[in-house]
């Protein structure tokens, strides 16, 4: 089954958490950590699902109703 943009999101989130981790750079790893939890209640719960972060419940406002 093919990725949707959410999961190809996830995945690039992923990759450039373990490149931060392995180039020591451990103020962008922890950002991607926090970008990732976010990106995941997005994703997963979707527009239509109740989000449990604050953030995430900010990136769905923005998003509005279309998406």
């Amino acid at each position: 089954m093919a990725k949707d943009n959410g999961e190809l999101l996830l995945d690039g989130l992923v990759l450039a958490l373990e490149r931060a981790q392995v180039v020591g750079n451990n103020d962008l790893s922890e950002l991607l950590g926090d970008l990732y939890q976010v990106a995941g209640l997005v994703v997963f719960d979707g527009p239509d699902g109740k989000a449990d972060s604050l953030c995430a419940r900010d990136i769905l406002k923005r998003l509005g109703p279309e998406k």
